[in-house]
């Protein structure tokens, strides 16, 4: 067997093709059901552009072993490469149902497969049974898992794409990669709780990541537990000297979690930390101005970050009724009226505490019963200050 292989190789480089079969040839009659040699001889006919004969080998290894995985495999390919992505994809069911078959050469065809289906989206569906049979065939590797919960994720199908990334990791799938998916979908589907459970072992597994730290901290910031979200911050600072984007995250985040605890000193210098390294970050120049306003402290400052955030994001809503605010705060109750009715028509049209807002500058102006019905569709719309019922009884007075 090996001189024959020399051989042919010996007759490819001297473009001896007939010769070159003729040493596979002979192999085939020697061991008949040997596949290899059939995939060999299909491959030096697929290679130098005979792909009819190399598709009568591939039926004559068929016959030989009608279910062989190598086989459906080897002639998926062949039909992938052409661009025949349907009867590919009828070969590689085949092919991945057999765990003989190495999974490690599956998941390149898979990932194959998913940038060919970017593009062609119609083809989508008829790749589930590949990731089901891979999952019959190798369901206990954790690369089964991850190369599942990519084609789920694609297709927004997040909540069993989590399952799937977490099956990895409980398999022994412990990679950064993997445990940052689990997190960002954590994020996404606002499980708060599940963020700063696994925010945290993934930060015993990866202590140098620092993007573990802050989806912890968010975590924990949105369960109200906001000293462990500033600890995760102060941990996590640690590790982000080159990323300015997660520095900003961090200092940005120990701001609000301070001025939640009614630390305006710290909430302050960690505010002003993040606009040291980026002047012009629009969220933090709109959540530091909006912070000033609530304590009516500083408002020129305030004003000026406010009137910068919305020239870098007009029509932010949430911006303009920041504005609106601090000009209510300023006394000047005409322009934040007009700011304020800005930001309902920008889509904040829908939030108690916008409303509410609108409904204070109407009361400033002198228009009280439309101050009144402003107050009571923020109360129904909930999410308004704890003010707002004493408002309502005291009808503003």
């Amino acid at each position: 067997e090996e001189i024959s292989m020399q051989k042919k190789m010996i007759y490819l480089r001297q473009n001896k093709l007939d010769k070159a079969v003729a040493e596979v040839e002979k192999l085939i009659e020697w061991k008949p059901n040997k596949v290899r040699y059939y995939l060999e001889l299909a491959e030096l006919y697929s290679i130098n552009g005979q792909d009819e004969k190399a598709r009568d080998v591939y039926d004559r290894a068929r016959e030989v072993d009608p279910d062989n995985g190598y086989i459906q495999m080897t002639i998926g390919k062949d039909h992938f490469n052409k661009q025949e992505y349907r009867e590919a994809l009828s070969n590689f069911a085949i092919a991945f149902a057999d765990p003989e078959v190495d999974i490690d050469e599956k998941i390149m065809v898979l990932i194959k497969i998913f940038d060919v289906t970017e593009k062609e989206s119609e083809l989508r569906p008829e790749v589930l049974p590949l990731l089901h049979a891979l999952e019959q065939a190798h369901g206990d590797d954790p690369k089964t898992y991850a190369m599942k919960g990519d084609y789920l994720l694609r297709d927004e199908k997040k909540i069993e794409a989590r399952a799937a990334f977490r099956k990895a990791i409980d398999l022994g799938g412990n990679l950064f990669p993997i445990w940052s998916e689990v997190l960002i979908l954590n994020l996404e589907l606002e499980d708060y709780e599940s963020l700063a459970k696994e925010g945290d072992q993934a930060i015993d597994l990866f202590p140098s990541q620092a993007s573990n730290y802050i989806m912890a901290a968010f975590g924990y910031y949105q369960l109200d537990d906001y000293e462990s979200c500033i600890e995760r911050c102060e941990e996590g600072i640690l590790y982000s000297a080159a990323n300015t984007f997660l520095k900003i995250q961090f200092f940005s985040t120990m701001g609000d979690a301070y001025h939640e605890l009614g630390d305006h000193e710290k909430s302050d210098e960690n505010y002003e930390s993040c606009l040291k390294i980026d002047p012009d970050n629009s969220s933090v120049l709109n959540n530091y101005a909006y912070y000033l306003s609530l304590r009516n402290e500083n408002l020129g400052r305030a004003k000026e970050m406010s009137e910068r955030s919305i020239e870098l994001e007009p029509d932010n809503d949430t911006f303009e009724d920041t504005y609106a605010w601090i000009l209510f705060q300023m006394g000047d109750y005409d322009n934040a009226l007009i700011w304020i009715e800005k930001a309902l028509a920008n889509g904040s049209a829908n939030s108690g505490t916008v409303v509410e807002h609108y409904g204070d500058i109407l009361f400033m102006l002198g228009r009280k019963e439309e101050a009144m019905e402003q107050w009571q569709k923020a109360k129904e719309l909930g999410g308004a200050s704890d003010a707002l019922d004493q408002k309502l009884i005291d009808k503003g007075l």
